[in-house]
């Protein structure tokens, strides 16, 4: 009898759905599916350098229940609009990190609803993307059932991929979309409700693989979701064939560091030229007839603030770069008014941009002097991957008429 009741008493206080982890695969070299232990959906993958993220919708507490969010009277009171206390948990996002898709990292609420001042409830479905030193995740919130409710999609921005996000504004896309067939679909033998799914491609290759989730064969709420990933393969026509779900995963792939390829582009705007590296300024070349000579400002640092100084008092040597010259008869072209000397373009031109140079072609003349300059200035990317700029003068004379 005693038997019979330990049984009873351990069978009872045992998990009524539990995840399937398979370490006979990890030890394998394989992913397992799911690739990290907790009920999450919607995973959105991508490549951050030489790493793996996956950044998924949280879809309940798998053991300890999750810690109660700090809400502002706005979010308490939008939090009454919901039709379903269970999206009342989902006010946060963590995010999962990984060197070769096999062994994860746990960052936990990248994003929460204390940073997000007008969203209280319905984190869902992450989508994430890196532009202009920054890191960007659009989220969609509060499940608005009409259009007289706060909510919608946002997007928060933080200075590295695990975050803290904070608030900031977003959009949606727009289609029109062609359907053309079912990619991903349960196999009653493996998983059922397949997908919400992203896709990561490895740079420079053909590999593919599609992060999803599903739901184990041992339960049916709805809230009990996994992440998963599995290859994705092609046909001869560029369609996508039918994912095969499995247990296993995916094999380790670690990833090649691939250093970026720096873009440096120029615009023409009025008497200065601007100059871009990677789509962020680095410097502005001005050349206004208002002023004592050429130079270049700003000239930004990593920092993103300017190395060098508008205004330069008595010794612009000091503090700036620019194209002035010593006193040459009689003229000082560097310090004084514009009527003791003035370097004033005639002319200037962009010769190259939108590869790893610019090149600036400017035609000056020394004002009251005989003396005319033409230059190239060339901003360019070096071996350190940090911009410099040089200059190669060609002089020559001709009338001042």
């Amino acid at each position: 009898m005693k038997s019979n009741l330990l049984i009873i008493f351990c069978f009872l206080f045992l998990p009524l759905c539990a995840q399937s982890i398979r370490p006979e695969f990890k030890s394998q070299g394989w992913s397992d599916n799911p690739v990290f232990t907790g009920w999450y959906a919607d995973p959105e993958g991508i490549i951050y350098g030489d790493e793996f993220w996956i950044f998924p919708t949280y879809s309940d507490d798998y053991s300890d229940p999750a810690v109660p969010p700090v809400l502002s009277p706005l979010q308490r009171k939008l939090q009454k609009n919901t039709i379903n206390p269970q999206y009342l948990k989902q006010t946060f996002l963590d995010a999962f990190s990984s060197k070769d898709l096999v062994n994860w990292e746990k960052h936990s609420s990248v994003l929460d609803v204390k940073d997000i001042k007008w969203a209280a409830y319905s984190i869902w479905a992450p989508s994430v993307i890196q532009a202009n030193n920054k890191y960007y995740l659009f989220f969609g919130a509060n499940d608005i059932q009409n259009n007289d409710q706060m909510g919608g999609i946002g997007v928060a921005v933080a200075d590295k991929p695990e975050g803290p996000y904070k608030d900031a504004i977003g959009d949606k896309p727009t289609g029109p979309f062609r359907r053309v067939g079912k990619i991903l679909q349960q196999n009653t033998e493996v998983a059922t409700g397949a997908g919400h799914h992203s896709v990561i491609r490895i740079p420079g290759t053909d590999e593919y693989y599609i992060v999803y989730h599903r739901r184990p064969l041992n339960t049916n709420n709805g809230n009990h979701r996994e992440v998963c990933i599995d290859r994705m393969f092609f046909n001869a026509d560029g369609t996508i064939k039918p994912v095969e779900i499995t247990f296993k995963g995916v094999e380790a792939r670690k990833l090649d560091v691939v250093p970026a390829q720096t873009k440096i582009t120029a615009i023409k705007v009025g008497s200065r030229i601007d100059v871009s590296i990677n789509d962020n300024l680095f410097t502005q070349y001005i050349f206004s007839e208002d002023e004592k000579y050429p130079f270049f400002f700003p000239v930004n640092g990593p920092s993103g603030f300017s190395v060098t100084s508008m205004r330069n008092s008595l010794y612009p040597h000091h503090s700036s770069l620019f194209f002035g010259c010593d006193r040459v008869n009689g003229g000082n072209y560097w310090q004084e008014g514009l009527e003791r000397g003035q370097i004033r373009t005639l002319r200037a031109e962009i010769k190259e941009s939108g590869g790893d140079k610019v090149v600036i072609e400017n035609e000056c003349i020394k004002k009251g002097d005989t003396l005319n300059l033409r230059y190239r200035v060339l901003v360019h990317s070096g071996d350190t991957k940090a911009a410099g700029i040089e200059e190669a003068f060609k002089r020559y004379v001709t009338s001042d008429k």
